[in-house]
């Protein structure tokens, strides 16, 4: 037993620690990208331009992002794309994204930003 707990704390210090963890190596450019369904005022692959709040965009992602918003008015177009700061849980090396969606309900439906990965 003793052997055994030795061999752990050796590798631990060898290898470092295991599990998820986030290095200056994982950070990432924020990106707002229009995808291949933001319709024509947001053609696919060009920035996202940024749409009045209220006007059925996306608000600004600051709580993804973890940025306060330069303009609170605005919002960003359905199908617009944004990459975020981080990589993406399930795949390290991959950076994060999101889209601009709207879900319709009993409300009249909402937009958010739906993150995939």
């Amino acid at each position: 037993m003793v052997i055994r707990t030795a061999l752990l704390v050796v590798a631990v210090v060898a290898l470092g620690p295991v599990g998820c963890s986030s290095s200056d190596s994982d950070r990432y450019d924020v990106w707002f990208t229009c995808s291949d369904t933001a319709g024509a005022a947001c053609p696919q692959g060009q920035p996202c331009p940024t749409v009045p709040h209220g006007s059925g965009g996306c608000d600004y992602p600051s709580d993804l992002i973890g940025d306060t918003v330069a303009d609170p008015d605005a919002a960003f177009p359905l199908g617009c794309q944004v990459g975020l700061p981080y990589a993406a849980g399930a795949y390290p090396g991959q950076q994060q994204t999101c889209y601009c969606a709207s879900y319709s309900g009993a409300d009249g439906g909402v937009r958010v930003w739906m993150c995939g990965q």
